[in-house]
């Protein structure tokens, strides 16, 4: 197969896939721990939903080794015990299985031999806890008077990153309780624990917790109140956190865990097994089912909306023009899909107004940086008439777009300074203060809409009647790269029968690329969801992989990212402030052997390839040490087959383990990386082999196809994106056809 035939096949595949709606429904497999967790959240609530209890019982019994284990990963070694305890747990409550059953006792001995409960992390203990399988453990570092801690003190609520507080507002209510839901059919898991288990607890190291623990408590002592009031204010903050923030289909910002551990907590406060709002989130959660190799597998997220832009975008590199019925659909689902309310990125992020991407189908409020810059790169063609003058098929290089200046604020919108004080602790966005006030955060609401993040309106009040299609959203004064010059600042769009009639991209754009530059953290790089959650303090708490859970630091590939959409889809010039800050923090942020960490991909081969295309957008010359230094690390680890392939031990070693195999996608990573570096019309050896990879193993279905692309907790959650394995060949083989030709 020649490139064009590969781009051609590749093409092909993703218009077969493609929705009737438009989007990608691409799986994002996360091995079987919600598939699990289902099952005990079902019986939890004496649902019983025997069918799809035995279909999840089929898929996590599929996957079980020989030594009755379960990996997180192929190369993983002889099982994972966290995952083959969770699969054990589930089995044993779905009661389709007892614990004489030969698959049973392979797993419980596997547990058990290395280091029973024990050895689990922090998520499944706390799932054992709650349902009964443990006791609660005295020692809880975050007692729920958090919850009122002001911004101003140097630890609350939110210097933790938004999936930390999604997860960490319902642990708190179940700590506190010491809640435990047990049925009839709760299943006795003592003999799991192993000899040497006395009492469990949550957080490894109690002792570390004690200077913490200190400052923690002398910020509570400002707080206002006798003690019982304080407490009960916090548990209504925590329980309103929460319930604020449940999207349409029921979930908690359309996360799986953070949902699962709602449940526990609105049941420790007192909420029947059969009220709503426990039934809408279990409906959520079981909508997202999707179908892995003929099993039924529960999703942690859906992924719709980064498939999609992942997709529209690489197809129209390809030569797809954006008029083509498959990438308009796309495109008009990706339009419906932007952000117009304000989520919790605000809190850092004040004078920014909601344009933002998110990651789920069912995402309104938690927007994040890389799925904005890939919706965007999507459009980016659509904007200005569908025509992107100097991107021609293919071609590779971005268009420079002038800019309409001057959008004022109109109507109220904008940036106005509203809605006065909080009524109280209960009130404001979770910044009691100590004398019982709370500030809140009215910043860019139209005015005389309650921001409502407290008791009050509440977070879920939908403030979209002053956004609809047609409507200048006012997004202050002054100018931002990337508009053509005379379009309105409004845009229409209408879709229907999975048709899209887009009349004018250039609003979504607007709101866009502003909110992207907002974005940019201090440091110079970007996170994914919000600004500036990287505390030095938070390093120091002693929760295990605390970097993963808590924080949202600036990342290679986010920030390489960013810099490619900006330098090469808009007009920002080279100079700009915001680009030299990027260019800064990836320079200072290269490892000693020329690679950089990618904290979404696995993981260093993900990471280089963000960083030099980025940089190369940016300006950097292939000679410059930054780039020559790259470039030799990523041939220096090129397979003899012509791929690359990364080992998801990666992230835990803290540098770059070899998987012993090639996969598509860090080959189509790496292959894309060494073109950006290379001249025109001169393709390396490394590079022609790479691309000789692609070509003979498009159709592979090995186990390297299915080899996870993600992460999302070193050593326990990988993500294997179904989509890749078509999206970042395509990439790659689009730019090679567009630098060297055929």
């Amino acid at each position: 197969m020649r490139v064009e035939g590969g781009i051609r096949w590749l093409v092909g595949r993703l218009r077969r896939d493609q929705s009737q709606r438009g989007s990608w429904e691409y799986p994002f497999e996360t091995g079987v721990v919600a598939d699990c967790y289902m099952i005990i959240l079902l019986r939890t609530l004496e649902i019983d939903d025997e069918k799809f209890i035995r279909k999840l019982v089929e898929r996590i019994l599929s996957l079980q080794g020989r030594n009755g284990a379960w990996r997180v990963f192929y190369d993983e070694g002889e099982g994972n015990v966290n995952a083959t305890l969770e699969a054990y747990y589930a089995l044993l409550y779905s009661g389709l299985l007892d614990k004489g059953d030969e698959r049973l006792v392979a797993a419980r001995r596997f547990v058990v031999e290395n280091g029973g409960i024990r050895k689990t992390h922090l998520f499944t203990k706390v799932v054992l806890a709650a349902t009964g399988q443990m006791e609660w453990p005295r020692f809880f570092p975050f007692p729920l008077e958090v919850m009122l801690l002001p911004s101003s003190f140097p630890v609350n609520f939110y210097s933790f990153s938004v999936f930390g507080r999604a997860n960490l507002a319902p642990l708190m209510i179940l700590a506190d309780r010491k809640f435990q839901a047990r049925t009839e059919r709760t299943p006795d898991l003592t003999d799991l624990a192993a000899r040497e288990d006395g009492e469990i607890e949550l957080f490894r190291d109690v002792d570390s917790w004690r200077g913490l623990g200190s400052f923690l408590k002398n910020g509570l002592k400002t707080l206002a109140g006798l003690p019982g009031e304080v407490h009960r204010l916090s548990t209504e903050r925590a329980k309103n956190y929460m319930l604020n923030r449940v999207e349409k289909d029921g979930t908690l910002l359309g996360y799986f865990s953070s949902t699962f551990l709602m449940i526990f907590a609105l049941l420790a406060l007192g909420y029947r097994k059969d009220d709503p709002v426990i039934l809408a989130a279990v409906r959520g959660l079981a909508g997202m089912r999707t179908v892995v190799d003929g099993h039924l597998h529960v999703q942690y997220t859906t992924a719709s909306v980064w498939n999609t832009a992942l997709a529209s975008y690489a197809l129209q590199e390809a030569g797809v023009p954006a008029g083509d019925p498959m990438v308009a659909r796309a495109n008009g689902y990706l339009l419906k899909k932007q952000h117009y309310r304000y989520g919790d990125w605000v809190v850092h992020n004040r004078d920014a107004s909601p344009g933002g991407w998110g990651f789920a189908d069912s995402n309104t409020i938690q927007p994040d940086v890389d799925d904005t810059t890939a919706a965007l790169r999507a459009i980016s063609w659509s904007v200005g008439g569908g025509d992107r003058a100097g991107r021609g098929s293919g071609a590779g290089q971005g268009a420079r777009y002038g800019m309409e200046p001057g959008y004022g604020m109109h109507s109220g919108y904008g940036m106005g300074q509203e809605l006065g004080q909080g009524s109280g602790m209960g009130s404001g966005y979770g910044m009691g203060l100590s004398n019982g006030m709370g500030t809140e955060i009215g910043q860019g609401l139209p005015v005389g809409q309650h921001l409502g993040y407290g008791q009050g309106t509440g977070y879920g009040a939908n403030v979209n009647s002053g956004f609809m299609a047609g409507q200048n959203l006012g997004y202050g004064q002054g100018s931002i790269p990337g508009m053509p010059a005379g379009n309105n600042f409004t845009h229409s769009a209408s879709v229907s029968g999975g048709e899209a009639q887009m009349t004018d991209y250039s609003g979504a754009w607007q709101r866009g690329v502003r909110w992207v530059l907002s974005m940019q953290n201090d440091d110079g790089g970007w996170p994914a969801f919000e600004k500036n959650t990287n505390s030095k303090l938070l390093t120091l708490v002693p929760v295990e992989k605390a970097e993963f859970l808590l924080t949202d630091p600036s990342s290679a590939d986010l920030t390489g990212r960013t810099l490619e959409f900006l330098c090469n889809y808009t007009s920002l010039p080279k100079s700009d402030p915001a680009v030299k800050k990027g260019i800064r923090w990836l320079v200072q942020n290269q490892k000693k052997d020329g690679s950089w960490y990618g904290r979404w991909g696995i993981c260093y081969i993900y990471g280089t390839w963000a960083a030099v295309t980025g940089l190369r957008a940016a300006g950097i010359f292939p000679s410059e040490k930054v780039l020559s230094r790259a470039a030799g690390w990523l041939k220096g680890i090129q397979n003899a087959d012509g791929g690359w392939g990364e080992s998801c031990f990666s992230d835990n070693a803290g540098k770059y383990v070899p998987l012993g195999a090639s996969t598509l996608v860090h080959t189509a990573w790496a292959v894309d990386a060494l073109i950006a570096l290379a001249g025109r019309g001169r393709p390396t050896e490394e590079i022609n082999s790479g691309v000789g990879y692609l070509l003979e193993n498009l159709e592979s279905t090995d186990w390297t196809e299915d080899y996870p692309e993600g992460q999302g907790l070193a050593g326990d959650f990988y993500i294997h994106y179904h989509s890749y394995r078509y999206i970042f060949p395509l990439l790659a083989l689009a730019h090679y056809r567009a630098k060297f030709g055929e």
